[in-house]
């Protein structure tokens, strides 16, 4: 069967599941070596306990937060997307775990915007 050319066809808007697993696909290899990274030393060897103690914390905040959400400004968030992208590039290139860390800080603070 064929579609009638009248129909219109919607793209379907990424999920968070998928956005993160593209997240887990650029940031996930340069987030595990900077974890591995850190596990070598003993005075770093805390971190999982302190992921989950920011992770709870942020659970904490987003609960407080007032509904609807307001989006930010487009232009900032445009900006902030190509700095994401620029530096996740950048990182890859010269395999910088550290500049990737950073530099998921900074895609982090561009979702929430």
């Amino acid at each position: 069967m064929t579609e009638s050319t009248s129909e219109v066809r919607y793209a379907r808007p990424l999920t968070p599941t998928i956005l993160g697993l593209i997240a887990l696909a650029g940031f996930g290899p340069l987030l595990a070596q900077f974890f591995y990274n850190l596990w070598q030393y003993d005075t770093y060897q805390f971190f999982p306990l302190a992921l989950a103690g920011a992770g709870l914390l942020a659970w904490r905040g987003l609960r407080e937060v007032q509904r609807p959400l307001k989006s930010g400004s487009a232009w900032l968030q445009f900006l902030l997307t190509l700095a994401v992208l620029g530096l996740l590039g950048k990182a890859s290139a010269l395999w910088s775990p550290w500049m990737g860390a950073a530099d998921f800080l900074l895609a982090l603070l561009a979702t929430a915007w």
